[in-house]
Formats: C-alpha cells, sequence, structure tokens
C-alpha cells in the first residue's frame, strides 16, 4: 500500500512540475513514477508491486464492465415491450471475512444497476442481496462469487 501511495504522490509531484494538474499529467506521472518504482523495488522492499498495480487495474476494467453490462440488461428488462421481472433477495454464502473485504463487495454489488445489498448476517458470513430480475438463485451466487468476491480477494491479498 505504501508503494501505491508513494506512486500517487510521485505523480502528483509530475503532474505540478508540468505546471498543470490535469487528468492527463497525472496519468503520464502515475506510468512513469510506476515504472520508476518497478525498476527500484529491490532497493525499496518490494518484489509484488507491479503485479498489484496491474491486478487494481484490471479490478477496475473487470468492474466497468459488470457496471456496463448490468445497465444494459437492467435498461433492457424496463424497455422491453413486455418487461418481466422477478425481484428476488438471494443470501450469498461469504468468502471474504475482512471487515474492508465486505465492505467492499457490498459497495460494488450495490454500485451494479439492478443489485442492492441489503444486509449482513450477524456471524458476517452470509450476504443478503436483492436483484430485480431472477431466474436461477444458484447462477446468481455463482456469478457473484466468480466474479466480484473472487476479485475482491485477489485485490485485498
Amino acid at each position: 500500500m505504501r508503494f501505491f501511495v508513494l506512486n500517487i504522490f510521485l505523480a502528483m509531484v509530475w503532474a505540478l512540475l508540468q505546471g498543470e494538474l490535469s487528468a492527463r499529467h497525472i496519468v503520464i506521472g502515475f506510468v512513469i513514477s510506476y515504472v520508476i518504482i518497478g525498476l527500484n523495488q529491490r532497493i525499496l522492499g518490494s518484489r509484488n508491486y507491479s503485479f498489484k498495480v496491474i491486478q487494481v487495474i484490471s479490478f477496475m476494467v473487470f468492474i466497468g464492465w459488470e457496471i456496463l453490462t448490468a445497465s444494459l440488461s437492467v435498461a433492457w428488462s424496463i424497455l422491453r415491450p413486455r418487461p418481466h421481472m422477478h425481484p428476488a433477495v438471494v443470501a450469498v454464502p461469504l468468502a471474504v471475512h475482512s471487515e474492508l473485504g465486505i465492505v467492499l463487495l457490498s459497495n460494488l454489488i450495490t454500485l451494479s444497476p439492478g443489485t442492492m445489498t441489503l444486509d449482513i448476517s450477524t456471524d458476517r458470513r452470509t450476504l443478503y442481496v436483492h436483484t430485480i430480475d431472477l431466474d436461477d438463485p444458484e447462477a446468481f451466487r455463482r456469478k457473484i462469487k466468480s466474479g466480484l468476491e473472487r476479485r475482491v480477494l485477489e485485490v485485498m491479498q
């Protein structure tokens, strides 16, 4: 985590040295500082920072894709001539045990159109999720577990 903060700091310094705090300069600064940190990993005492940044970027692309496909699915469900929705609440068993991991997973589920996290069990092992259109509860659980939850676990390691 400290290398990520260093990466952000160096990106901001780069942008400020360019005389303009714009997204373009921040991204360029992030890439340059990423390369610098990557080349100096041995000196800095970390060997997995480069992999972690790639993992986080992959995670963000995955989340963007999930939100886009969920948005299109909800739009299609609403706009079709004869909408047929099957709202339901599904209990999803959790493999994520950390507080931060549970919060991240819950918020990502709620961020996706058509789904919303309602509650978590008192033992923190089950998440209750509302969905506006459910055909197969097991397929829904598998999608969350093999998609969002798996990626949250990977990023949190």
